[in-house]
């Protein structure tokens, strides 16, 4: 790997933390947001490029147009049954968390909302970038 892809790698980390921890903060006391947090810090450590090729295929992938538009309310409107079919047997459990998270960040302020899409913006270009390289 270049040193340009070790730095936006290394850079997409930083950020992904700062966006779980955000998140944490923003929602605190939820279990399944601290599970993520601690699934995504494991998965850095143990395969660090894995976390940014999924962010890139499911997340920067299909969502492309609407996350470079800002479009938060799309996010907390959409049907996620669909995007996690091919996670099998954990699909249910993978969308129940999904949806209680969906409730409670559908009822923040919209500062709140504009940083998160700010992170998930700055995510989105950083594992294009990677993948560009």
């Amino acid at each position: 790997m270049d040193s340009q892809k070790k730095i936006i790698l290394k850079t997409f980390n930083i950020q992904l933390k700062k966006f779980l921890t955000f998140t944490d903060e923003t929602i605190p006391g939820n279990e399944d947001i601290e599970t993520l947090s601690t699934l995504a810090s494991l998965l850095i450590k143990c395969n660090p490029k894995k976390i940014i090729y999924l962010w890139a295929y499911y997340i920067a992938g299909p969502y492309l147009p609407i996350i470079e538009n800002g479009d938060f309310t799309y996010f907390e409107k959409k049907d996620y049954s669909e995007d996690v079919k091919d996670l099998k047997d954990n699909a249910s459990y993978v969308l129940e968390c999904y949806n209680k998270i969906k409730n409670k960040i559908s009822n923040l302020d919209e500062t709140y909302k504009k940083e998160a899409m700010n992170y998930i913006q700055i995510l989105t270009k950083l594992s294009l970038k990677f993948h560009k390289k």
